[in-house]
């Protein structure tokens, strides 16, 4: 360890201590001022309001630092204009939009452009700095990541894990405890020290998969492990452009391990930092909407009920507890119950082809519905206008109500409103901002058509004009009972026009298709099959009163197409609530999603800011009906997204990043990256299966008991197999195999057996893929799964394979560019 080491420990340990001093008074001071309000000293009461929320958030921003303390300190030497060097600055950055800008502390907002730039630099960087003196330049030349802080307002504060960088050495000093250090009670840990089997211990690039001493790891205690939050920051250059972004779509891409979900996450996280109502001016921010800074009104969907707890409790470190995380299927039921969908149907578990869950349906569905409405519409608005019975009604006589009703209905504007809406639907025409959808926002439409205003009933009476727009209204709720997207489902998958239009829209694209489908070959033959076999389908299930989830899916989407904008509350027509209820949302595995789940989840997206993150990677895509083009999905946006792809690894290790790398740029062909270097990765070849799964017990029995661990295997048979095979000798050594759902691979002291579609989204210190060959790596889907299991590792790594020769495929491609080296298991 470097002497500047350990002084930087003890200036570290020096801060945390002046901090939480500070941190007292300030917290002291912020519940005084909270306590007595601001309405005395400000007329306006909105703005009173506004800035009483903003002093709570500013004391919630403090306490956050009293809990979470900071994730990274660097060192710089300034300069002046003139490149004379003026003196050293150190500069601090927690996860809050607060700080203390001072020579004791130096802590900057998270939300100020410096507070980015301190997250995301590295040493060596150079970058500008304002000061009241002028501008200066900031060359960095130590950086030190911090994690595992101790809240600050506890006796003796500390942090669990420090990485010290500095410009002259590429070696890091890793510090556990840094406490400790300072006070000289600081010693190595040999129960941490982990030992290979002999016979392979020399193996090539060994230590790299397999690292020996485990005391520079934080595994954690806890008995769920989480994302983490020292990724806010401890961030790259690429990551900050994201999470500054307070407005519009952003497509995230990335290999695995470059932090897309942390990404996605840290977005809401730095949004919702403008509670405390400082620097919102640098992004177009008013502090008069602080209630947009609510992370109540946040929601993020994930796949699986494993990523749901997963970050779920990273968004509470991150102090985004009130956010909303839900896993699809879960969204699907709400809305569905909400709404009062489909009730007097039962469900199928049918599948359904590529197209019926693409936008180009939603386009046929849209059409059809759009007609039928028009048909139903026009049945209504011919008949006589209907007298309320009501007190107010009966006042009315027959000859005053048919006069009324002639002037302002028969050749009244309310008449002439909907009935140029309904040529309007006829010939196709659509809004702008509508994505293309002839039915969009049109339950708000109806509802202005069929507005009297008062400069339109000009010669009624109030009494009059009162009962004459609730005739009005009870006219508009038959036409939005038309709306009911159950009914409108049925009847538009039935009508002999759907079936002639469909052939029409649906496209010759994968988009439409799959992967796997022939279209390119013979398109008009393959389509006119292909949509005709799965509509028939899809009546003959209507026809025995069942639906499946894709069914459910088109017939929400039509239902928010349709409400979109809608602001009335009508209880006997819950279809009818807006969708668009969050200030921000984003969605995590967009690959394994429709076309129609991610477009209805974007929706749910206020227009005011349409925040949305989406973040996927096709190369980790395991369903051959996932989404294919993010940007699809998103047909109502008018600005194009903003497209990011990562390619910096920040989960794993050099070699394990090498070995991920090359089997990215080798077996998938991502041509986005550059030539790997060799990995060099042991690959186990055995015979005996049995030999191998000794082997592997072998491995994780030296490991630290906080270790998490996951053995991933192709599918769920296999899976089963090498759980038979291990679970004995694991439990020997208290091990606790557990073949793992979704629910529970966020727990801790358990040797997991799962696949690599469970596991995506995830990561685990020590990951054994026991059968590599089991992949058929020749196979688009199957490649990828191979590759979730190969990037899920942070520091250990054991692959195995049953094939007694590679042959010429994708493996033998690997093996002869040594990205793996074979050894033989006997």
């Amino acid at each position: 360890m470097r002497k500047l080491t350990r002084e930087r420990a003890e200036q570290e340990i020096s801060v945390l201590d002046v901090l939480a001093e500070r941190l007292r008074d300030q917290i002291a001071k912020g519940h005084a001022v909270t306590r007595t309000g601001l309405y005395t000293t400000i007329s306006d009461h909105e703005q009173a309001e506004a800035e009483f929320k903003i002093r709570k958030g500013l004391l919630s921003a403090y306490e956050e630092i009293a809990r979470h303390a900071y994730g990274r300190t660097i060192i710089c030497d300034e300069y002046d204009d003139n490149g004379n060097q003026v003196g050293i600055r150190m500069l601090r950055v927690s996860q809050a939009n607060a700080g203390f800008a001072d020579d004791g502390v130096n802590i900057v907002d998270r939300n100020v452009l410096l507070g980015s730039r301190v997250a995301s630099c590295r040493v060596g960087d150079e970058f500008e700095f304002r000061t009241p003196n002028g501008r200066r330049w900031l060359h960095v030349i130590e950086v030190i990541n911090l994690e595992g802080p101790a809240p600050l307002l506890t006796a003796r504060p500390n942090f669990a894990l420090g990485h010290f960088l500095i410009l002259e050495s590429r070696d890091v000093d890793t510090v556990r405890d840094l406490r400790a250090l300072v006070e000289g009670r600081h010693q190595s840990s040999p129960s941490l020290e982990v030992t290979a089997p002999a016979e392979y211990a020399d193996g090539p690039q060994f230590a790299a998969f397999w690292p020996k001493d485990w005391t520079t790891f934080i595994l954690g205690a806890e008995d769920n492990v989480t994302l983490g939050t020292h990724f806010f920051t401890q961030t790259t250059k690429e990551q900050e452009e994201i999470i500054q972004t307070v407005r519009g779509l952003v497509l995230v891409e990335g290999i695995g391990g470059t932090g897309k979900t942390s990404v996605a996450l840290g977005r809401l996280k730095f949004f919702a930092n403008f509670r405390s109502g400082r620097n919102m001016d640098e992004y177009g921010l008013d502090r008069q909407d602080w209630a947009d800074f609510d992370p109540n009104d946040m929601i993020g969907f994930v796949l699986s009920p494993s990523l749901k707890s997963y970050l779920k409790e990273t968004a509470e470190r991150l102090e985004l507890g009130a956010m909303k995380i839900v896993d699809y299927s879960e969204f699907q039921s709400r809305m569905m119950s909400d709404r009062n969908l489909f009730r007097r149907m039962k469900k199928t578990d049918a599948e359904c082809p590529t197209f019926l869950r693409s936008i180009s349906w939603l386009r046929v569905l849209d059409r059809t519905m759009a007609h039928l409405f028009v048909m139903g519409a026009r049945d209504l608005i011919s008949l006589p206008l209907s007298r309320p019975d009501t007190l107010d009604g009966k006042k009315i006589t027959e000859a005053r109500w048919e006069k009324l009703t002639k002037d302002y209905w028969i050749d009244g504007a309310p008449r002439q409103r909907i009935s140029g809406l309904l040529e309007r639907l006829t010939s196709g025409n659509v809004q702008e901002r509508s994505g293309g959808f002839i039915m969009f926002r049109l339950a708000l439409r109806v509802d202005e058509a069929m507005k009297l205003s008062d400069a339109e009933g000009t010669d009624m009476t109030a009494e009059e004009r009162r009962v004459f727009r609730e005739a009005l209204f009870n006219l508009a709720m038959r036409l939005w009972r038309l709306l009911n997207p159950s009914e409108a489902f049925v009847s538009a998958v039935t009508d002999p026009f759907l079936m002639n239009y469909a052939v029409n829209q649906i496209g010759t694209t994968a988009d439409d298709h799959g992967p796997d489908s022939n279209v390119a070959e013979n398109p008009l033959n393959v389509i006119s099959s292909l949509v005709t076999t799965a509509i028939e389908a899809l009546r003959a299930r209507i026809d025995q009163k069942r639906v499946a989830d894709d069914d459910v899916t088109a017939a929400l989407c039509m239902a928010a197409i349709v409400s979109d904008g809608f602001e009335r509350d009508i209880r006997d027509l819950p279809y009818l609530r807006d969708f668009a209820d969050r200030i921000a949302v984003f969605i995590d595995e967009v690959q394994d999603f429709s076309e129609q789940q991610v477009f209805l989840m974007g929706l749910r997206a206020r227009p005011k800011y349409r925040q949305i993150t989406v973040a996927g990677d096709l190369h980790q895509q395991l369903h051959r009906d996932g989404v294919r083009d993010f940007g699809r999905a998103f047909p109502y946006l008018q600005k194009s997204p903003a497209k990011h792809f990562l390619s910096e690894n920040k989960r794993q290790r050099g070699a394990l990043a090498d070995l991920s790398h090359a089997f990215r740029r080798v077996v998938q062909g991502d041509s986005r990256l550059d030539e790997p270097v060799p990995a060099r990765a042991p690959l186990y070849r055995y015979e005996d299966a049995n030999a191998f799964a000794r082997l592997a017990v072998e491995y994780l029995t030296e490991l630290p008991r906080e270790a998490t661990v996951a053995v991933i295997c192709r599918d769920d048979v296999d899976v089963n197999a090498w759980f038979a095979r291990m679970s004995e000798g694991l439990e020997e050594q208290f091990r606790q195999p557990t073949i793992s759902d979704r629910a529970r691979l966020t727990e801790r002291f358990a040797t997991h057996f799962t696949t690599p579609l469970s596991a995506k989204g995830l990561e685990f210190d020590v990951v054994i893929v026991p059968d590599l060959s089991a992949f058929n790596l020749s196979d688009g889907i199957d490649a990828n799964g191979a590759y979730v299991a190969l990037s899920r590792p942070r520091y250990a790594l054991i692959v195995g394979t049953s094939t007694e020769e590679p042959g010429s495929g994708p493996l033998a491609k690997l093996i002869d560019a040594q990205h793996f080296i074979v050894q033989s298991v006997i």
